[in-house]
């Protein structure tokens, strides 16, 4: 389940609504009582950022239309940055 927590959170900031991610892990902490959960969130989001930019890069690699290649680096791209913001937290 704190997976599935972590990749909610990392979508939300990927999507520009940290203000939602920050209010739904606040809820789920709370209803869940799992405090120990800001210990290990942000290492399950840098996680889940990296896979999520590994599958942009490698449909990137088989996309023959240069816009949608260009996309899906740019995707990957952004995962990654997004990754490395996670790292400051732990």
């Amino acid at each position: 389940m704190t997976e599935n927590v972590a990749h909610i959170c990392m979508d939300l900031d990927y999507q520009k609504r940290s203000y939602l991610k920050r209010h739904f892990l606040s809820c789920y902490i709370e209803g869940s009582r799992d405090f120990q959960l800001n210990v290990l969130i942000y290492f399950l989001m840098c996680y889940k950022a990296c896979v999520r930019a590994k599958v942009s890069f490698f449909k990137a690699t088989n996309e023959i239309n240069r816009k949608e290649k260009a996309m899906c680096l740019r995707e990957s791209d952004d995962h990654l940055k997004l990754a490395k913001s996670y790292l400051g937290f732990l």
